[in-house]
């Protein structure tokens, strides 16, 4: 669920779903008709909640966190009354946002345990997203600010950036899931067209992350199939030959 109601949470501009309880209730109705619909579909992996949800500040972490915690364990509970036979998928916090000043939080471990939680389910997945270094996966994105115009390289060992820096932004959220006996999930990653142009590295990004994943024993989804700045084929839908992205396809098939 990209886009709840609310508004749409990556950016930290879909703060209406954390204010308005209305909102929250439609989400939870929606979340509740797909499982009902959809429960006895072999072809669905999963239901994965919220994408990347950014809440409203509160006085402690605590509270801050609840939020989207209390959000999740009311939608796995409604979904579970209809459905019990999908996975579950819930995202870790990916950031919260001072309402007064509109400043958000990115930090990804304010509650020293990289931004999950826990809920009172036997089939969820807990799940991350890995886009490190940003300054080089989302070079010349549109959407941010202090991207535009700017490229960068991969590798690029005179500031750290190189496979050993990428292991680690890897690995540091697979200690949740191996302390607590869930499964954890990386359910995006990627590197935006940019990155695979004028030899800047986005095909030894990718293999790099495959590698990484192999070796950890991470299950992972690309992001994205189908999308014009990170897509496999960079347009809304159809395989169109002059759509592919090459570079990633043969990054992907050189190293699977």
């Amino acid at each position: 669920m990209h886009y709840p109601q609310g508004g749409f949470q990556s950016n930290g501009n879909g703060t209406a779903l954390w204010t308005d309880e209305e909102n929250q209730k439609r989400l939870v109705a929606l979340w509740t008709e797909i499982a009902r619909r959809y429960k006895n579909e072999p072809a669905i992996a999963a239901l994965d909640i919220l994408n990347e949800p950014v809440v409203p500040e509160k006085s402690s972490i605590e509270e801050t966190f609840a939020q989207w915690q209390n959000l999740a364990q009311k939608t796995a509970d409604s979904i579970r009354s209809v459905n019990t036979n999908h996975l579950i998928m819930v995202e870790r916090l990916n950031a919260y946002k001072n309402l007064d000043t509109g400043v958000s939080n990115w930090n990804n471990n304010m509650n020293g345990d990289m931004n999950f939680f826990l809920i009172n389910d036997i089939n969820t997945a807990y799940e991350f997203h890995v886009y490190d270094p940003f300054v080089f996966t989302h070079q010349n994105a549109s959407w941010v600010e202090s991207s535009r115009g700017v490229f960068s390289v991969y590798p690029d060992e005179a500031n750290g950036m190189n496979k050993e820096y990428l292991e680690e932004s890897f690995a540091k959220y697979l200690p949740f899931g191996k302390n607590n006996n869930v499964p954890v999930y990386l359910g995006e990653f990627g590197v935006i067209t940019y990155g695979f142009q004028e030899d800047r590295g986005g095909d030894r990004w990718i293999k790099d992350a495959l590698d990484i994943c192999r070796r950890h024993n991470i299950n992972f989804n690309y992001h994205t199939y189908h999308e014009e700045a990170f897509g496999l084929y960079m347009n809304a839908a159809h395989h169109y030959p002059d759509k592919l992205n090459t570079a990633l396809y043969n990054a992907f098939k050189e190293a699977l």
